[in-house]
C-alpha cells in the first residue's frame, strides 16, 4: 500500500487498520497529499517492482 500522509480524502489511520487486515501487505507512509503517483512517481513505481518481484 502507498499512502500520503497528508491526504484529504483518505485518512491514514485507515491505513493502519488494513495493515492488521492484510498479512502480504507492504505500507509506505509519503509525506504528500492526494495525488501520490504525480508527487513520488519514480519511488512508487520501484516500490511495486520490488513488491512484484518478491511476492510473484
Amino acid at each position: 500500500m502507498l499512502w500520503d500522509r497528508h491526504d484529504a480524502y483518505f485518512d491514514v489511520d485507515r491505513c493502519s487498520r488494513s495493515i492488521a487486515r492484510w498479512t502480504r501487505m507492504d505500507a509506505h507512509l509519503f509525506d504528500g497529499g492526494h495525488l501520490l503517483l504525480e508527487t513520488h512517481a519514480a519511488e512508487c513505481a520501484a516500490l511495486l517492482r520490488a513488491f512484484v518481484r518478491d511476492h510473484s
